[in-house]
């Protein structure tokens, strides 16, 4: 194992623990709420702020799930934004659509400020751990990296977290009969015949598509294309300049 400041060492642990107490108590008291996607990732960042990155047997399991994780982190904080902007204009305010999806999930609303804190420890702590773990495990990310290939390590981040959301996709929503819309209390303006109809899309061109499939796949496009720049510019000290 290689030598290491305190500071990275605690950082590392502390941010595992940030998200594994947390996750550990949906488990036991919210169950149902591993139908979302949001949850799903923050059991991939478990499993990779998990690994020891001063370890000399850590180079696989890094480069298998550094990049995964933080593309996840990226796309679940971007596709958050997105479906709030239109949660918001939908529901007049940030609260009344969080509130609308957890009565919808056959939950009690909760408090404004318990809504806050959870919504940002669910979207954006992710990301903010991903920036603290590229600062204090610098050298050991580097190390995990030797010899790789900047844009080939980008394309398999954002590719495997991509198989990793359409597997979601296909197991809760597609395979339970959701309802994207529903699910996450979106104005149904927003189904692929509306949307089609304002865009002046012939209707026959719609027929027999999914009533997300505008919508979601824009969504993803927003997702893979964010993500893909927050991972460039975050590991961009990870590569030697030699290589990319």
């Amino acid at each position: 194992m290689e030598p290491r400041g305190l500071g990275g060492y605690v950082a590392e642990r502390l941010l595992s623990a940030s998200l594994v107490v947390p996750c550990f108590g949906y488990a036991l008291h919210e169950p149902n709420a591993y139908d979302f996607l949001t949850y799903w990732t923050l059991l991939l960042h478990c499993c990779y702020f998990s690994v020891d990155k001063a370890s000399p047997h850590a180079k696989f399991l890094t480069r298998l799930l550094h990049g995964t994780s933080m593309v996840g982190a990226f796309a679940v904080g971007i596709g958050y934004s997105a479906m709030a902007l239109a949660g918001m204009i939908h529901w007049g305010s940030w609260s009344a659509w969080t509130s609308q999806i957890t009565v919808t999930a056959g939950h009690t609303p909760r408090p404004f400020l318990f809504q806050a804190i959870e919504k940002s420890w669910e979207h954006a702590w992710p990301v903010i751990a991903h920036v603290v773990d590229c600062r204090c495990n610098h050298a050991s990310l580097r190390r995990c990296y030797a010899g790789a290939w900047r844009f080939s390590s980008m394309l398999f981040a954002i590719a495997s977290y991509l198989v990793f959301g359409l597997c979601w996709e296909q197991m809760t929503v597609r395979a339970k009969g959701g309802d994207v819309f529903s699910q996450y209390a979106l104005h149904p303006g927003l189904r692929t015949p509306a949307v089609a109809s304002l865009l002046n899309v012939p209707k026959e061109w719609v027929v027999g598509l999914p009533d997300d499939f505008i919508f979601s796949n824009g969504q993803k496009v927003l997702m893979i294309a964010g993500s893909g720049i927050g991972y460039r510019l975050l590991t961009a000290p990870l590569f030697k300049t030699k290589r990319q």
